[in-house]
C-alpha cells in the first residue's frame, strides 16, 4: 500500500462514516471508525517497514533505527513527516486547493498534494471556488456594488429559498373581562427566491498559463467580479421580475409593485424646480425603518439636491464623514439609475439569495484557433422586495 492508496481508502471510509452518522446509524458508524483506526495502524506499520527497508538498502552495515522511531502505546512507529488528510470541508479552504483550482484553470500540472486536495474538494466534478478566492471576489463585488453589501438579508442557499413574511396584521383590541375573544384574521405571506443565471465570458491569451498563481487570481477576481457586480447591481435596482430578479423599481405599494403618487412616489415636472419642501416630503414617505439609504446617480444629486445644501439655514442636505446625507439618510451613487431617478430604501426589506455563488469555468477548445482560453464567470441570483410597509420611496424628476 502506497501513500496515495492509503489516503484514498481513508477518505472513502470517512465519507462512509459521515453518511452513516447522517442516517442515524451510530453503531455502524462506530464500526466503520474502527476500520479507519485499523487502516491508520496498518499505514504506520507500512511506513516503518519501508523506513527499515530503505535503511538496509542504503547502508552496507545495519543501522540502528531506535533514534528514528517513536514508541506509542507499545508500538514502534517511524518518525516520518505527518501526512495531511483532506476532508470536503477543510480542502475547500486550504491553500493547496486554492493553488490546484487556479492551476487547473491555467492548464498547469498539479503536485500530488494539490491533486489530493482538488479531488477531495470537487467530489464528482462539481468545482467550487476556493474559500480564499471566494472571499476576495465578494470583497471586490461589494466595493463595486455596495448596494449588495447593504442587503442585510442576502443569503447563500443552493437551489433557492422560500420563507414567510407578515401579510395582513390587524391591530390589537381591548378585551372586556370574561367576554369571548374573536381571533384576528391575520395572514402570512411568502417570498420565493429562485435562481437566475448571470454570466460574463472572457477570452484571453494563453499567456495567462505562465502567470504566477497570485497574479492569475488577481486577474480573474478583477475582471469577473467587476463585470458581474455591475450586472447584479443593475438587477437589484432595475430587475423587472419577469424571467429575472425583482428589483427596487418594483418595490412600490401599488399594483405589481408600482409606486403611488403621494404615498411612496414624489414626481416633479421638468419645468418645476426641486425645493427643500419636496425633499422633506420624499424623506417622510419612508417609514420608521433601521438605517435606510438613498440611491441615485451623481448627476442627479448634483443637479437637484446639492444646490439645496445650506448649512446656515437648514440641515436637510449635509456632508459628514465622506458622505452626503438627506436628513439622516446617507446618499450612495450608482450608475444604474438614470438622471432624475432616485430611491430611498430600507435595505433589510430587500431579500436576496445566491443559489450559486460566483464560480469560474474554462474552455480551451473554444478559443483554439485564436490561441486563447475562454473563461466564464457565472452565478445564480435572485432578489425580491417586501412591499407595502413604507420601506421604499421613489423620487422622479422629469427630464423633458
Amino acid at each position: 500500500m502506497n501513500k496515495e492508496q492509503y489516503l484514498k481508502q481513508r477518505n472513502d471510509l470517512l465519507k462512509e462514516v459521515e453518511n452513516l452518522i447522517n442516517e442515524g446509524k451510530i453503531e455502524e458508524s462506530d464500526a466503520k471508525m474502527k476500520e479507519v483506526e485499523a487502516l491508520d495502524d496498518k499505514w504506520e506499520q507500512t511506513k516503518l517497514a519501508n523506513a527499515n527497508l530503505n535503511a538496509l538498502k542504503d547502508k552496507t552495515t545495519a543501522t540502528n533505527l531506535d533514534n528514528k522511531s517513536l514508541n506509542i502505546g507499545g508500538k514502534t512507529v517511524a518518525k516520518i513527516e505527518e501526512t495531511k488528510v483532506f476532508t470536503k470541508e477543510n480542502a475547500i479552504s486550504s491553500e493547496e486547493y486554492r493553488n490546484a483550482y487556479l492551476k487547473t484553470l491555467q492548464g498547469k500540472t498539479l503536485s500530488d498534494v494539490e491533486q489530493q486536495a482538488y479531488s477531495t474538494a470537487t467530489g464528482e466534478g462539481a468545482e467550487v471556488v476556493p474559500t480564499i478566492m471566494a472571499d476576495k471576489i465578494m470583497k471586490k463585488v461589494f466595493q463595486i456594488a455596495p448596494v449588495l453589501e447593504h442587503m442585510t438579508n442576502l443569503f447563500h442557499v443552493p437551489n433557492g429559498l422560500k420563507f414567510g413574511i407578515e401579510g395582513t396584521n390587524n391591530d390589537a383590541t381591548m378585551h372586556t373581562e370574561n367576554a369571548a375573544i374573536t381571533p384576528s384574521e391575520d395572514t402570512l405571506a411568502g417570498i420565493t427566491l429562485g435562481a437566475y443565471e448571470v454570466t460574463k465570458a472572457l477570452r484571453v491569451s494563453r499567456t495567462v498559463s505562465i502567470m504566477s498563481i497570485d497574479a492569475f487570481e488577481d486577474f480573474l477576481v478583477q475582471l469577473l467580479a467587476e463585470n458581474l457586480a455591475k450586472k447584479l447591481e443593475n438587477l437589484v435596482f432595475n430587475g423587472t421580475g419577469s424571467s429575472q430578479p425583482t428589483g427596487i423599481v418594483k418595490a412600490g405599494s401599488g399594483t405589481s409593485g408600482a409606486y403611488v403618487e403621494g404615498t411612496d412616489l414624489l414626481s416633479i415636472a421638468a419645468a418645476t424646480a426641486v425645493t427643500e419642501a419636496d425633499i422633506l416630503a420624499w424623506y417622510a414617505m419612508i417609514g420608521n425603518h433601521v438605517s435606510p439609504k438613498a440611491y441615485m446617480s451623481k448627476a442627479t444629486f448634483m443637479a437637484y439636491f446639492y444646490p439645496l445644501m445650506n448649512m446656515s439655514k437648514n440641515i436637510s442636505i449635509k456632508f459628514m464623514n465622506g458622505l452626503f446625507y438627506i436628513m439622516d439618510v446617507p446618499v450612495h451613487y450608482t450608475n444604474t439609475l438614470t438622471k432624475g431617478t432616485a430611491y430611498m430604501a430600507a435595505m433589510d426589506q430587500l431579500m436576496g439569495n445566491f443559489a450559486e455563488d460566483i464560480n469560474v469555468r474554462k474552455s480551451s477548445e473554444s478559443g483554439f484557433l485564436n490561441n486563447s482560453i475562454d473563461y466564464l464567470g457565472v452565478c445564480a441570483f435572485d432578489c425580491k422586495p417586501i412591499t407595502g410597509n413604507a420601506a421604499f420611496a421613489k423620487f422622479a424628476k422629469a427630464q423633458s
